[in-house]
């Protein structure tokens, strides 16, 4: 190869490598958001011996904390809070169109609020009911189906979503997702039989999800325990 060539080959190939690198770096940036916040300290009486929760990812945070630091634009700021009032839980997604972004949470007698940039949103509070608490997010959820129908085979799904149940609560509605995902109604019965419903009662509606009369007779008679 003559020289001249050689010289132009690695002119190119050096700026071919940095518009790849200042491309991944962009990407990057684009999906990054650094956040600064605070969970306040209640110090009302009338809310008895509040349990409040704040999860960023991996990262919990519960009163008198704060934090700055940076998190991945997919990561959604949920909670909950527990106390004499009864008990509430909240999820919210960050702006789409900032690199920074400053949150609050906090309780008072009328529920829970959190300041999420310039949006104020609140929770009122719930009255306790039986079953588990907190529910599990609609994010790891979608998550967890996402995951599940990358795979081939409904065995490997099956594993996947009853890994994930395992120490979770979730709603009627949530197990009905999960149990949609697979064809074979044995697996459906054993991925609702494998989660902790929120709502035990509502167990029932799912009866729907079965349409040969084997499986539908064992569903029932499972579910008839809740009743």
């Amino acid at each position: 190869m003559p020289g001249w060539i050689r010289h132009i080959a690695v002119a190119f190939w050096l700026f071919s490598s940095s518009l790849c690198t200042c491309g991944q770096s962009w990407g990057g940036l684009q999906d990054s958001l650094f956040v600064k916040g605070r969970v306040v300290t209640t110090a009302d009486s009338t809310l008895g011996d509040l349990g409040l929760q704040v999860q960023l990812g991996d990262l919990i945070l519960t009163p008198g904390d704060s934090i700055e630091t940076g998190l991945h634009r997919g990561t959604m700021l949920t909670g909950w809070a527990r106390g004499l009032r009864g008990r509430v839980q909240f999820e919210v997604s960050w702006p789409k169109y900032t690199d920074t972004c400053r949150f609050w949470v906090g309780c008072d007698t009328l529920g829970l609020t959190t300041v999420c940039a310039m949006d104020t949103l609140h929770w009122n509070w719930a009255p306790e009911d039986t079953g588990c608490f907190p529910v599990a997010t609609s994010h790891g959820l979608s998550e967890v189906l996402v995951q599940a129908q990358r795979l081939p085979f409904e065995s490997s799904r099956l594993n996947l979503i009853v890994d994930w149940l395992e120490g979770k609560c979730v709603s009627a509605e949530q197990i009905e997702r999960l149990a949609s995902a697979f064809d074979d109604e044995a697996r459906r019965l054993e991925v609702i039989q494998s989660a902790t419903c929120t709502s035990p009662f509502q167990l029932h509606k799912l009866e729907g999800l079965f349409t040969s009369q084997h499986y539908r007779s064992a569903f029932t008679e499972w579910a008839s325990r809740w009743h």
